[in-house]
């Protein structure tokens, strides 16, 4: 990562990485083995108690091994040493290979090998989803072996293994099952990736013995089973499904895998790749119903970014590339706070919403750990390689050095706001090989490419789009996001050649299939988020510093566009490219509390026709008269002309001073808890900001954002 606003996401991240004590998530792995503590424990999720505790320590494990491979610090690597050195020590203390954080952990364990089998969605035998926490442990002494070259990690990591498979043992499947009731976290991917560190076939066979078969044999039939379940429980199991694959070539656990991340992303997912509602998948096709409150975990981006990353490895199809880039800007990057670092357990798409940010020394949930390595990952899939061709995925200030032909790559660009990349190649000798570069389909026919200075052809856009294939040409045929493509350049590449690219974002509509006046406002694959003022700090937070509900928020306006060309009142406002202003179109409405939007951010607002909204608004002003006893009598007429609302991109949100509502002549606002005052011709409202603006993310396919 050379550059731009994810690399400064992984220079904010490792700072973070080497202010933590290692020691201090270490304190309770050593009290249970019955060590002396060096240091004060964190508290949050990481404390002791029924808690997650130890995870915080296998995260941090994985995330200073990857921040390590991505910057080659040696600080990293040193603290990676540290962490494993640390642990093997309570390993040894234990004698059996059991290395666990968790209070009462082993006696919960014990029971179980016994066949007693309390399980529920999050608790087996009292415990808080315990294989989850160990997953975590897990991984980071696997990422340490792979990432920062220790020895000792996979020696830990065996060891650890045959406890747990010893704790198995005694177990048949229906008692298996039972257990797996409980959230499991990846387990059978960690134990696939030690079968391949290992060659021992022993791990492979624990891999199976944590097969999910209530959730993996209906993908398996490509039965859409998501509805009402957890969406981070079950993720991983599908990452550990793709791995299996690529060491075994068990067809089950690909068409389990590739299916359940077909399904996420095209009928449960949001504008911005973020999914679900209060962590859980809803009815798929239904979101512009479900985008108001608590949406999309931070955590299930992370691991839909890895499952991504797996199938791309499979079969290289643009369309993954495409999920990737939307969820890297949309969601990972924003789930940070570019100044303070800070961690958002929910980037939120809703009305007037706000993102949760955690205490960073405090809270340590799960979104704070997956936050830890999120973005030591940037560099990720950026570029893939086989033996005879390397794909260019994403528009990244990077370098990268692949086995073939000893190339080096290095690409200069400015996107996300710029609209240009240009890629330069060194190679000892000649090579001849494929250099395929994603032509994203958002640029539609703005889309340009030249090899060291000569342009190179490109059919049109609608060329490209699938056609009936034999058949009707019907709607179905035409999916909203035409997937990307790749431009195949086969020539013999030699030292200093170059290509460089041009993109041009527009802007359009994306709206919610079950409700077409819920709608993001995309820029090329940019949600925009509309601005509604500072975010309101000093909530309510539990004993963790996790957040609680937010304070009531102000009136957000609906946008009454619908119709309209987008052209013709969303234009860009100021001299900062991707800012714009939605001008004449905004109706907030007479009585506070009765608009469409109920939070202070927005991702997917709402867009009505004017009749439409009219209508929508007196039924609401009237449900409010009743409850105040005027028996359903509209006592407020919405304005029929609008105000401006600023939109940006929904990556670049972050706090900032009070916004300033100013009245233009012709209306005026209700006094507070009394009848609203008879507009005297329209009110629109002008929304100024006083310095640094907060972004909003739109969350709705009803409203454009």
């Amino acid at each position: 990562m050379l550059g731009g606003p994810l690399k400064r996401a992984q220079d904010i991240t490792a700072k973070y990485l080497l202010e933590l004590e290692p020691d201090r998530m270490l304190v309770y792995y050593r009290i249970r083995a019955g060590l002396p503590q060096k240091a004060e424990p964190y508290a949050g999720w990481d404390g002791g108690g029924r808690n997650l505790t130890g995870h915080i320590a296998g995260h941090y494990l994985s995330a200073v091994s990857l921040m390590y491979l991505a910057t080659g610090d040696a600080r990293f690597k040193q603290r990676a040493d540290h962490v494993v050195r640390e642990l093997q020590i309570v390993q040894e203390k234990h004698g059996d290979g059991y290395l666990s954080a968790l209070e009462g952990g082993r006696e919960a364990f014990a029971a179980l090998s016994k066949g007693d089998i309390r399980s529920a969605a999050f608790d087996l035998n009292g415990l808080w989803s315990p294989w989850y926490t160990l997953h975590k442990t897990f991984a980071g002494l696997r990422d340490a072996h792979r990432h920062a070259g220790s020895q000792t990690a996979l020696r830990v990591e065996t060891k650890f293994a045959t406890w747990a498979e010893g704790v198995l043992a005694p177990l048949d499947d229906a008692q298996i099952a039972r257990m797996l009731n409980t959230e499991h976290g990846g387990m059978n991917e960690v134990l696939a990736d030690l079968y391949a560190d290992t060659g021992d076939r022993r791990w492979l066979d624990l891999s199976y013995r944590f097969e999910h078969h209530e959730l993996t044999d209906a993908l398996k039939r490509h039965q859409d089973n998501l509805n009402g379940k957890h969406g981070n429980c079950q993720i991983p199991k599908l990452i550990g499904s793709a791995a299996r694959y690529a060491y075994v070539g068990d067809a089950g656990d690909l068409m389990a895998a590739s299916f359940f991340w077909d399904r996420v992303t095209q009928h449960h997912s949001y504008a911005t790749g973020g999914h679900g509602l209060a962590e859980y998948f809803g009815p798929p096709d239904v979101l512009g119903a479900r985008v108001d409150g608590r949406a999309c975990e931070s955590c299930t981006t992370y691991n839909m970014l890895k499952l991504t990353r797996r199938l791309f490895s499979f079969r290289p199809d643009a369309f993954y590339a495409d999920f990737q880039e939307r969820a890297i800007f949309n969601h990972a990057l924003a789930s940070i706070d570019p100044e303070s670092g800070r961690t958002s357990y929910m980037v939120p798409v809703g009305r007037g919403v706000q993102q949760e940010y955690q205490d960073m020394l405090r809270s340590f949930t799960c979104c704070v750990g997956t936050g830890m390595e999120n973005h030591g990952l940037y560099g990720d899939g950026l570029y893939h390689e086989s033996a005879d061709t390397l794909w260019v995925n994403l528009f990244v200030p990077s370098s990268a050095q692949f086995t073939l032909g000893a190339v080096r790559l290095e690409m200069d660009t400015s996107f996300p706001e710029g609209d240009s990349a240009t890629i330069r190649l060194a190679l000892p000798t000649p090579k001849s090989f494929t250099l395929a570069v994603r032509r994203p389909s958002w640029a539609g026919d703005d889309f340009g490419i030249r090899v060291n200075g000569q342009s190179i052809d490109q059919p049109r856009i609608a060329a490209l789009r699938a056609g009936p294939a034999g058949g009707r040409d019907v709607p179905i045929d035409r999916p909203a996001i035409q997937p990307s493509t790749y431009v195949n350049l086969r020539r013999t590449w030699k030292v200093g050649d170059t290509v460089e690219i041009t993109f041009r974002k527009s802007v359009r509509l994306e709206p919610t299939l079950d409700r077409t006046t819920v709608t993001a406002i995309m820029w090329g694959p940019l949600a925009l988020a509309s601005d509604h003022g500072p975010r309101v700090e000093g909530r309510g937070e539990t004993a963790d510093g996790a957040a609680t509900i937010p304070p009531p928020p102000p009136p957000v306006p609906v946008l009454v566009a619908a119709g309209r060309p987008l052209a013709e009142w969303l234009v860009p406002a100021g001299s900062r490219v991707g800012d714009f202003r939605a001008t004449g179109v905004a109706r907030v409405p007479s009585e506070p509390g009765i608009c469409n939007g109920r939070h202070a951010d927005t991702v997917l607002p709402d867009a009505w026709p004017p009749l439409q909204y009219l209508r929508r608004s007196h039924h609401a002003v009237g449900a409010l008269g009743q409850r105040n006893g005027d028996r359903g009598r509209a006592r407020a007429r919405p304005s029929p002309r609008g105000s401006d609302v600023r939109l940006r991109a929904a990556g670049r949100c972050r706090p900032g001073p009070p916004i300033q509502l100013s009245e233009r002549p012709g209306g005026s606002r209700p006094p507070a808890g009394g009848r609203p005052r008879k507009p005297s011709r329209h009110r629109m409202v002008l929304v100024r900001h006083a310095g640094r603006r907060l972004e909003q993310r739109c969350g709705h396919r009803d409203v454009p954002q």
